[in-house]
């Protein structure tokens, strides 16, 4: 998927914030967006997303990092959001980590919002999931329609269905293709 790219930056920022005990509390008001900017409650437009409450609780579980050129929406996954979700199909291998995550995220902006497609990136790795994009608002449009998304359960189901597994590690295909490169003598065998 052209989406996952490495921002290991990016990873250690968000980590960080785990660390320092980032927590935030899921709030089921609605916030409109109008014109590209997030109107508050109160029709006041937002200078920064990272240091606004509302926002902020708006997107939990998710959170907002603000870094010099660019902003990423994480998840802890290992957060319980969600995790009957996942689970509906960890006999295909999902877990609920980042990647999977990831691959949700891509099924959701490709048919639901695919005017910020070109805005928008992903850098799952195993223990988070993180969207990334220069553009502050967005990101935010983004990070208020997924997690509205997240709280209908019969539109993330029939998404989800759709999320693809080609991130998830193949063991016996790992192996072959490794014995096919010691054939080819590309690799020395194992000892």
């Amino acid at each position: 998927m052209r989406h996952f790219k490495t921002k290991t930056s990016l990873i250690g920022i968000a980590v960080v914030l785990l660390l320092t005990g980032a927590a935030l509390m899921t709030l089921k008001q609605r916030t409109p967006i109008h014109s590209g900017k997030l109107i508050l409650q109160g029709g006041k437009n937002m200078e920064s997303y990272e240091g606004n409450e509302e926002f902020k609780s708006r997107i939990a579980p998710f959170f907002w990092v603000e870094h010099e050129e660019s902003f990423s929406l994480c998840l802890n996954a290992s957060e319980r959001y969600k995790r009957t979700l996942f689970s509906s199909r960890s006999k295909e291998g999902f877990r609920g980590n980042g990647d999977d995550w990831a691959s949700l995220a891509n099924v959701f902006l490709k048919e639901k919002a695919p005017e910020l497609d070109e805005a928008i990136e992903f850098d799952p790795e195993t223990g988070m999931f993180c969207a990334y994009s220069s553009d502050a608002d967005a990101l935010a449009k983004f990070a208020i329609a997924f997690k509205d998304a997240c709280e209908d359960d019969d539109l993330i189901q029939d998404l989800f269905s759709r999320a693809g597994t080609d991130h998830i590690f193949d063991e016996a295909a790992m192996k072959k293709a490794y014995e096919d490169l010691v054939e080819k003598g590309l690799l020395p065998p194992r000892e």
